[in-house]
């Protein structure tokens, strides 16, 4: 059954259209009182087209119409609601998309959209770095590759981490095999998982947070908590070394330290007091070195006593220092070197974890800004 909707109560522009298409034999619908639209979203492209199964379920939803995709994706679409053989309509030279994917395989694309994988594009807009070919790459589908993710083609089916970055354009219905066909996807995560952009990735745990078996078995609170999860800076520093303080960091980092002790991270504590919250543990964490870590803040004592850790200092970005100033040290491997690594993608993991939506909101939006006034690297 076909059902047509004015979303602007003017029937007669879409009787015509669909007049033209040889599709005028269904009634169109007024919506007045805004009730569909309310139901079913704002129509934000049109045509806007819902494919709704026989139990009343959305199983597919088509906003604005692309010839070369669109009718392909449609034909299997209507299939699987029919209950026919689905047809494979893979494109042939290129990547198809994780909505045609999603056609034979809606379990899986039903667990992939609880991963950060799903919303990888997302985190790239609100940086303003959608356009930027450095980032672009691990946030699409095919990216520079023959039928692949084009920054100035609108191929909005390609955002995203989606089914073809790790199983391969076409997965296992098209030549060359899947990305793991043993189920190992070290190799294609470390792709772009790597030292400069994906700063603390183990691909052991990695790996369950996108799992679809993980996924499909947990339950409605852990799903709730990987949703409101998404896109959180995770802790990144090193938790098994003592923290020393700042003082410790001076002796070999000379210009560092002059530029840090003019910074507002130097003072990070003062503002608190200024605003009388400098008992709240919940804001001191984050205006504190090492808050309850072995060797940093102690919380339940008061900051007079504890001067060297009452700031953002030195290991509040770079980790504790207890395992680099020792004497024999490594001192490459004992440090979170931050001046190697990619600013927009890695430190803001750093960063996001004080300056996160409930307290700085702009500060994605801000993040190259930020970084530049209280950059303090000599190298």
């Amino acid at each position: 059954m076909l059902v047509g909707v004015s979303a602007h109560s003017w029937p007669s522009s879409v009787e015509s259209t669909l007049a033209e298409e040889g599709l005028d034999f269904f009634e169109v619908l007024t919506d007045t009182d805004r009730t569909i639209r309310d139901a079913y979203g704002v129509f934000a492209k049109t045509p806007d087209i819902v494919f709704i199964d026989t139990e009343r379920r959305i199983v597919h939803r088509a906003e604005g119409w692309s010839d070369g995709r669109d009718p392909k994706l449609a034909r299997m679409v209507l299939a699987r609601i029919a209950g026919e053989p689905v047809p494979m309509l893979l494109e042939s030279d290129g990547y198809s998309g994780s909505d045609v994917c999603a056609v034979c395989h809606p379990d899986e694309a039903a667990t992939w959209r609880f991963t950060a994988h799903a919303v990888a594009f997302d985190s790239l807009v609100v940086r303003g770095k959608d356009r930027d070919a450095e980032c672009v790459g691990c946030h699409v589908a095919g990216y520079d590759e023959a039928g692949g993710y084009g920054i100035d083609a609108g191929q909005q089916h390609l955002e995203n981490v989606g089914c073809e970055n790790c199983h391969s354009a076409g997965g296992p219905h098209r030549p060359p095999a899947p990305g793991a066909a043993d189920g190992n996807y070290a190799k294609v995560c470390v792709g772009c998982h790597d030292a400069k952009h994906s700063l603390g990735f183990d691909y052991t745990s990695f790996v369950e947070k996108v799992s679809h078996r993980a996924i499909a078995a947990a339950t409605a609170d852990e799903r709730a908590a990987m949703l409101a999860g998404r896109g959180k800076p995770r802790d990144l520093l090193p938790a098994t070394s003592p923290f020393v303080g700042s003082r410790a960091c001076k002796a070999c980092h000379q210009q560092e330290y002059a530029l840090w002790a003019a910074s507002a991270h130097a003072r990070s504590l003062e503002s608190l007091r200024d605003e009388r919250r400098d008992d709240d543990a919940d804001c001191v964490r984050c205006h504190v070195t090492g808050f309850g870590r072995p060797g940093g803040f102690r919380p339940d004592e008061r900051a007079k006593r504890q001067p060297e850790f009452a700031h953002v200092g030195c290991e509040s970005c770079h980790g504790p220092g207890g395992a680099h100033v020792a004497d024999g040290a490594d001192r490459k491997a004992t440090i979170v070197a931050l001046g190697d690594k990619c600013d927009s993608c890695v430190i803001l993991q750093i960063c996001g974890s004080c300056h996160d939506h409930d307290n700085d909101p702009e500060f994605p939006f801000q993040i190259e800004r930020r970084i530049d006034a209280q950059r303090h690297g000599a190298r």
